[in-house]
């Protein structure tokens, strides 16, 4: 990027499919900012931010809010959004409701477990 457009004061976007260690130890002795996709696994290490009232809402129905990494050398964002919770809800019905047996008792369990029913 740099050799066909010149060295810039960019911030890298990257996925979790190309992040690694190396590259974002490459942008790091660069000096560089970036963006990464984390893997949801990480969200444990966040848990006592997840719970706080002081998200701030960025457009309808998408909430973010900063926090400092596990070292405390990084910012991150966490972002929540009404769309990925019901699709959240809506993936782990059809994944309960596909290993219960067809009963209505089951029925109505993975229905309370996906936050479907109140």
């Amino acid at each position: 990027m740099e050799s066909k457009y010149g060295k810039a004061n960019r911030i890298w976007v990257m996925d979790r499919g190309m992040v690694s260690q190396d590259n974002l130890q490459f942008v790091r002795q660069r000096g560089g900012s970036y963006i990464v996709g984390t893997p949801k696994a990480m969200l444990r290490q966040f848990e006592q931010y997840l719970t706080d009232k002081d998200w701030r809402e960025v457009q309808e129905g998408v909430e973010v809010k900063l926090v400092p990494g596990p070292q405390g050398d990084e910012l991150f964002v966490l972002v929540r959004s009404v769309d990925r919770r019901q699709k959240e809800r809506a993936m782990h019905l059809a994944q309960c409701c596909k290993n219960s047996p067809r009963s209505r008792a089951a029925t109505w369990s993975c229905l309370l477990a996906a936050g479907t029913l109140r």
